[in-house]
């Protein structure tokens, strides 16, 4: 069973809805002993990343996160779920993340270029997605593949190897993450179509 950590939005329910589409048991859980039992573990998307962790440590899911992380369960972070796993955030102030992936997560600086009038803050909508290694979440799908964005800070690992894909939006940024069986996309696979579908099948099928 996947465990859907209740991110408090909308996308929550549409999240389980896609699992359901793929015949995947997917749940939105909230007790700990859910998380607990499950195989694989989703942090969805919040409405900020300061709620997002702010609710992981509420509902004391920091605690169950970090034990399935130490026994090798896959764990995927979407969004500000992604953040989350990070060391550290300066979106909205500075955060203490989970820590599961060495690096830090800051908002997009486009500079004083030109160009970068045309590159609107929060980055929203449809983008092509890049990668050049093999990833479990992006099998099946060939790169250049779009995905859907919504988004006005990107993470940066310390460690070039956890990057499994970019976009780029005026600057290349982060879009998939890889760091053993821990996992994140910046994209809502949720909102994208049958790519996204196909994000979520894989990651299901470890």
């Amino acid at each position: 069973m996947i465990a859907i950590l209740d991110g408090e939005c909308g996308n929550t329910q549409h999240l389980a809805r896609s699992f359901d589409q793929l015949g995947v048991e997917a749940h939105v859980v909230d007790a700990i002993d859910a998380i607990e039992r499950a195989g694989k573990i989703v942090v969805a998307r919040g409405t900020s990343l300061p709620r997002t962790l702010r609710n992981l440590r509420d509902r004391q899911w920091v605690g169950p996160l970090l034990r399935a992380a130490d026994e090798g369960r896959p764990i995927l972070g979407i969004a500000y779920g992604m953040h989350a796993l990070f060391d550290v955030s300066f979106e909205d102030g500075t955060h203490v993340g989970l820590g599961l992936v060495h690096g830090k997560v800051g908002p997009f600086d486009l500079g004083t270029h030109p160009a970068a009038q045309h590159f609107h803050i929060p980055h929203q909508g449809w983008n092509e997605v890049r990668w050049s290694s093999d990833c479990p979440l992006t099998a099946g799908l060939s790169p250049g593949e779009y995905f859907y964005f919504d988004h006005a800070a990107h993470a940066e690992p310390l460690d070039a190897a956890d990057i499994h894909a970019t976009c780029n939006h005026g600057i290349d940024f982060t879009a998939v993450i890889r760091h053993g069986h821990i996992l994140g996309v910046q994209f809502l696979p949720e909102k994208s179509g049958d790519a996204g579908l196909k994000v979520l099948a894989n990651f299901a099928a470890l």
